[in-house]
């Protein structure tokens, strides 16, 4: 494993426990480790759960944290910035990190971050357009559909047929 450095981001994960149910080392952890300064100057590991700039969380020195499960690096904080969730779509995926708390409970607790420097990106713009474009071809397709079974359904009640369902 390389030297880890303050502000490094690593997923973590414990091995399976043989049993099924409640397992209390997860219990208010998120598994997102981020690399801290103690009060002497060493290096440990916060749990993100309570947030990326709270020290609430559990914490694990490296050599700990290395025993006790999976360690796999992510990122650094120095070296991504925020952007907005709507901004995703401009970037590569290799460029985008996704930090989270409270298991990202609702969408305030999930933080979007692209790599400092990383430009828009050409090919994962032609991809979202090109889903919105099949997308609303599809959705053009559901609305001729729509009008050919109401046209259908307008023509046997003008026939005198009382028995048709009305959608809503």
């Amino acid at each position: 494993m390389k030297e880890i450095k303050e502000n490094d981001v690593f997923h973590f994960r414990y091995p399976p426990q043989g049993q099924q149910g409640f397992d209390s080392r997860t219990h208010c952890f998120e598994g997102l480790l981020v690399a801290r300064k103690d009060k002497e100057g060493g290096l440990f590991l916060q749990d993100t759960y309570w947030g990326l700039t709270d020290n609430g969380g559990k914490s694990f020195l490296l050599n700990e944290a290395q025993k006790q499960g999976t360690l796999t690096f992510y990122c650094n904080l120095d070296e991504i910035e925020v952007i907005p969730p709507y901004d995703r779509k401009y970037y590569d995926d290799a460029d985008i990190f996704v930090l989270h708390s409270q298991n990202a409970c609702v969408p305030s607790c999930k933080y979007y971050y692209k790599r400092k420097g990383a430009g828009r990106s050409k090919s994962q713009m032609l991809e979202t357009v090109n889903k919105q474009i099949k997308d609303a071809k599809r959705k053009a397709q559901s609305l001729i559909e729509d009008v050919s079974r109401f046209s259908e359904i307008k023509a046997k009640i003008e026939g005198g047929d009382l028995t048709v369902y009305l959608y809503n």
